[in-house]
């Protein structure tokens, strides 16, 4: 991470014509917070877990993760609100090492809305795992089915999975897992569970979410497992009402809003461009932007609100870095499509310093750890202020770094709103997250599913896990539910159109498509830009499209 001189920064994009003297330009700062530490890690705190954490260069917490870590020392239910790189991860792995060191044969599951954040996860926590002889693995569709039929038989302590297998494999697999006595323990020895990027789970997903954790701590409650449970936000600001409505249980917070955070530097930018040629004159300006920063050797995420425009920016740079006698290789693009070994290998990049300006869409918002970043350009408003907030919480990770933000309005109300009142942005607070579990369309999606998990037997104390809206009308039906009722084998929990499509070249493997933008975009014989190539449609096969030069 380089020095940063903002005021070089704008001389710089100035030169580029990234900025341009007919812009509309407001500046502003939001000054540094530095963390308050503890004196000492919690004194119940297991004094192996202690002493790994200590050994990782962790000799004390912030204030925030020890109240947190004792609050679920002493057994609550615990979410914890605090900014962006504040230690949430810390403050919810501790209690959970503990739960594991304090009862051999224990497990705890970490459950995250993204396959890359389990995978981005494990290898945060590992370093502290690995003194305590402590393994975790993920479990979703990113591993494998030979490696998830190994965690079937031999779970391994800590299982990292995502809602859709909770749904599918955890209780709508139960005798893919009962076939060991180790698979079948796993559940039955659950003693601690992580919900992380609770702020995810809202609207139709989280009400979803909602239905299906309840589905979840009922059939735990028949098996006798009593988890306790911890979830993590940055971007909430109802977060006990929300964590409560969604789990159903008594959660208490430990919320830690304005506890760090970094110096940085705000540039807001309205720009002087014809309603008619706005997008394609915006998009040259990020693309500018991208070199500048590249000139000056700083990292940068570029948040597009599209995947064409992303694509047609990262291809464009790529072209004019060579015309520049920059090095284009440290341009890349990251978004949903890529296969997870692309994706992996494009974080690692991003950590390690070799990617230096990363083109992307919402697939890098969320809490994914990609290293200190310079800053953030936002390419447009985000479509909510929790949104924006976590995008530019990706630079400055870390209260002793400085950032820097550079926002391009497009040219409707709300942007340009913004431009011309970054104070009233600086200090707006988040949004309110609303699930509703007691959605009766909802509810009735999920009832195959709960009745082939009780085997459509209900008793009045399921009616304090359940909430009484989905209690009362599972238990008001059991007794007309057909014998050989079945579930549906997928239940979709996030409101998407149809499967995803293999985007194929010859044998290689270049990433996927959902069937929706496979009808728009990838229609044969469609141009289709990919990673900053244009291909060619060949043709369709039943799970896949074909590309071709």
């Amino acid at each position: 991470m380089v020095s940063l001189d903002i005021d070089r920064l704008v001389t710089k994009l100035g030169e580029f014509d990234a900025l341009r003297e007919a812009d509309t330009i407001v500046q502003g700062s939001a000054d540094r917070i530095e963390p308050q530490f503890a004196d000492q890690w919690p004194a119940d705190l297991h004094p192996q877990v202690r002493e790994s954490l200590i050994g990782t260069g962790i000799v004390r917490p912030y204030l925030h993760q020890a109240e947190a870590i004792s609050r679920a020392l002493r057994g609550h239910d615990v979410v914890m609100e605090s900014p962006t790189a504040s230690g949430k991860t810390l403050a919810f792995t501790a209690p959970m090492l503990h739960a594991l060191k304090l009862e051999a044969g224990s497990h705890a599951m970490m459950i995250y809305p993204m396959k890359a954040l389990a995978f981005d996860q494990r290898a945060q926590i590992r370093q502290v795992c690995q003194p305590l002889g402590i393994e975790s693995w993920p479990y979703d569709g990113d591993t494998g089915e030979e490696i998830r039929a190994v965690l079937r038989q031999q779970p391994s302590h800590i299982l990292l999975t995502n809602p859709e297998y909770l749904n599918m494999s955890f209780l709508g697999s139960r005798e893919a897992w009962n076939k060991t006595e180790e698979g079948a323990r796993f559940l039955r020895s659950l003693r601690f569970i992580v919900i992380d990027e609770m702020h995810e789970y809202r609207g139709f997903f989280g009400s979803n979410m909602a239905l299906l954790l309840r589905r979840f701590f009922l059939h735990l409650n028949r098996i006798g497992a009593s988890p306790q449970v911890f979830l993590s936000t940055a971007t909430c600001a109802n977060p006990q009402e929300h964590a409560r409505s969604l789990t159903g249980r008594d959660v208490e917070v430990v919320s830690a809003r304005n506890v760090l955070r970094p110096e940085r530097s705000f540039i807001f930018v309205k720009p002087e461009i014809p309603d008619y040629q706005y997008w394609d004159i915006l998009r040259l300006r990020v693309e500018q932007a991208a070199l500048a920063s590249l000139a000056e050797g700083l990292q940068v995420l570029i948040f597009c609100p599209t995947k064409r425009f992303l694509e047609a920016a990262f291809s464009n740079s790529r072209r004019k870095a060579v015309d520049m006698g920059l090095d284009r290789e440290q341009l890349s693009a990251y978004h949903a499509d890529l296969n997870s070994e692309q994706r992996q290998q494009i974080q690692e990049s991003i950590k390690s310093g070799d990617i230096r300006v990363v083109f992307t869409t919402n697939a890098l918002e969320i809490g994914l750890d990609v290293g200190g970043l310079d800053g953030v350009i936002l390419a447009g408003f985000p479509p909510s202020i929790m949104s924006a907030w976590q995008q530019i919480g990706r630079a400055g990770r870390g209260w002793d770094r400085e950032a820097f933000v550079l926002f391009y309005a497009m040219n409707d109300p709300i942007d340009q709103f913004f431009v011309g009142n970054l104070e009233a942005f600086l200090n707006k607070p988040f949004d309110e997250l609303v699930v509703d579990p007691a959605n009766e369309e909802l509810i009735q999606r999920h009832l195959p599913s709960l009745f082939e998990e009780t085997e459509a037997n209900f008793y009045p104390a399921d009616e304090d896990i359940l909430g009484t809206p989905l209690y009362s009308t599972a238990a008001g039906m059991n007794a007309t539910v057909p014998k050989n009722f079945k579930p549906q084998p997928q239940l979709n929990l996030r409101g998407g159109i149809g499967q995803s499509f293999v985007l194929r070249k010859n044998a290689e493997e270049l990433g996927q498509i959902s069937a929706i933008r496979r009808f728009r975009e990838a229609y044969i014989g469609a141009v289709f830009p990919f990673f900053g190539q244009r291909y060619h449609v060949k043709s369709h096969e039943e799970r896949g499209v074909v590309l071709e030069d």
